[in-house]
């Protein structure tokens, strides 16, 4: 009976191998600096678009008085619905006799 030899045995020890990719293996077929473009360029558009959607359009500056210009009107227009003059002086009493600590 003839003896044959195991198929491992045929070639030989396994020398170890490296992985090379070359341009065929490739996902790609850009180079890195037009990838590096494509990146800067879809994150500009990200941007832009995330600014779009924070802008208010129907926002007018215009619309605004300037806030370091003195105001024009009494104080009283500025008080909000329900609070009169009486009402201030009440609670800034209130708020000097806390601050004093006579409550």
């Amino acid at each position: 009976m003839k003896s044959t030899a195991n198929s491992s045995q045929q070639f030989g020890p396994r020398a170890p191998t490296f992985y090379t990719p070359t341009q065929s293996f490739s996902d790609s077929s850009q180079t890195p600096d037009l990838q590096s473009m494509d990146r800067v360029d879809r994150q500009a558009k990200e941007h832009e678009m995330a600014k779009t959607r924070l802008v208010d359009n129907k926002f007018n500056i215009r619309e605004y008085p300037d806030p370091l210009l003195p105001r024009q009107k009494l104080p009283s227009y500025y008080y909000p619905k329900g609070v009169s003059a009486e009402t201030e002086k009440h609670l800034l009493a209130l708020i000097s006799k806390i601050k004093a600590g006579n409550a």
